[in-house]
């Protein structure tokens, strides 16, 4: 609205300047949020790896406490047997 009333009455619309620099500014936070992504990226394996340690535990100790004929059932599953060499890493 602001540049369309500076054209009206000869002005230079300077308003319309706003928009490269909106332009810009949109492009800049999209690169600095890429960057922290990279740069998080050897943090984030870390925690992920953490979490799955973490979870794959329970999950074994879950298994574990069941009855023996659901323990060698779950043994022969393939994510149990997943679960057992990430917790034994």
């Amino acid at each position: 609205m602001g540049s369309t009333s500076q054209v009206l009455i000869e002005q230079s619309p300077w308003a319309l300047l706003a928009i490269p620099a909106t332009v810009l500014g949109i492009a800049m936070v999209y690169g600095i949020a890429l960057l922290g992504q990279w740069r998080a990226h050897a943090q984030m394996l870390q925690l992920k790896s953490f979490f799955d340690v973490v979870i794959c535990a329970q999950a074994l100790a879950e298994i574990e406490a069941a009855n023996p004929s659901e323990l060698r059932a779950a043994e022969s599953h393939s994510s149990c047997v997943q679960c057992r060499q990430l917790c034994q890493r």
